[in-house]
């Protein structure tokens, strides 16, 4: 397995692992519940938890068998674990301010609210790293292009450059030696040759190796 395969099946393990603790926590604040209360309390308390965890799911599937992002899903996870900490850090310190505040049994329910904001942490996290990935991976692309650009650019003044010296050259030999240099610059050839061809074929240079013979016996 490749890095990608691993932080994505970590994504989908941690979104199965969040939805099974959704449920059983959903399961024990029904307790003290009857009747239609208990369909509100979870479906208001658990459901929508329960969705996110899935939706983490379905998004690690989603890396898991390939997406545009697959060469920064490392930075996708360290986003993911980095919210998580941050949303678990809030619940705890939210819990022990209703704590103090209160001055209740708010303790009981810590490790409800935990949870929670814990399954909201990573998918934000990891939504808020595709996209960070993406913006990189344009960004790059965009430098690329650029690059291309600015190597097309300089090409073409360099093609005027020849032209103007091309239109200044006053002999064969001058016209020759820009010819050759313009190939090998643009071209990347080494081996050329430059002839003038009338009755017979003349050459005015070469940087080959055993033309001369070739062409006297053509």
């Amino acid at each position: 397995m490749d890095v990608r395969d691993i932080s994505a099946g970590g994504i989908m393990g941690a979104g199965f692992v969040l939805v099974v603790l959704q449920l059983f926590q959903g399961v024990q604040q029904l307790d003290g519940f009857e009747g239609t209360d208990l369909y509100v309390v979870f479906a208001v308390e658990t459901l929508p938890f329960v969705v996110i965890s899935m939706a983490l799911m379905y998004v690690g599937s989603w890396l898991f068998t390939g997406s545009e992002v697959d060469d920064e899903l490392p930075r996708v996870v360290a986003w993911a674990a980095g919210s998580v900490a941050l949303f678990g850090s809030l619940a705890a310190l939210l819990v022990f301010s209703l704590q103090v505040t209160l001055a209740g049994e708010t303790l009981e329910q810590a490790p409800f609210v935990v949870v929670n904001l814990v399954t909201v942490g990573a998918l934000a996290g990891v939504l808020v790293g595709i996209y960070d990935a993406r913006s990189r991976i344009h960004q790059r692309d965009l430098e690329h292009e650029r690059d291309r650009v600015e190597q097309f650019a300089n090409k073409a003044a360099d093609i005027n450059n020849y032209g103007r010296a091309l239109n200044r050259s006053e002999s064969v030999e001058e016209i020759s030696s820009l010819c050759l240099e313009a190939m090998q610059t643009f071209l990347g050839l080494t081996d050329l040759v430059f002839a003038v061809v009338d009755e017979e074929i003349q050459l005015v240079d070469d940087t080959t190796v055993g033309v001369d013979q070739a062409v006297q016996e053509t």
